[in-house]
């Protein structure tokens, strides 16, 4: 948490915030197929404080469900998992 705390030092909230949306609204278009939505330190920065704590809890709620449910389920990669995104890794080894 220091880490996160020391790279946000004098980085404008505002910004972070405009970033944040500014990349939400990118996933939600077509251009994600085409286009990277983090371009930038100020992207990466908005994308750690806003969209990655909720990706972590999304995957790791769906992979302790899997869990419960299918006890013997034992993927071996992360394309056994399926994936997404390489932050949804986080919750998966946590988990499996």
């Amino acid at each position: 948490m220091r880490l996160v705390l020391d790279l946000l030092e004098g980085v404008s909230r505002n910004d972070l915030a405009a970033r944040s949306e500014a990349i939400s609204s990118h996933y939600r278009s077509l251009a994600t197929v085409r286009t990277t939505a983090v371009v930038g330190s100020t992207d990466a920065l908005a994308y750690l404080v806003a969209r990655l704590p909720a990706t972590y809890a999304v995957v790791a709620a769906v992979l302790r469900g899997i869990n419960e449910a299918y006890p013997s389920f034992a993927p071996r990669s992360l394309l056994d998992a399926g994936r997404r995104t390489r932050y949804g890794k986080l919750g998966r080894d946590r988990d499996f």
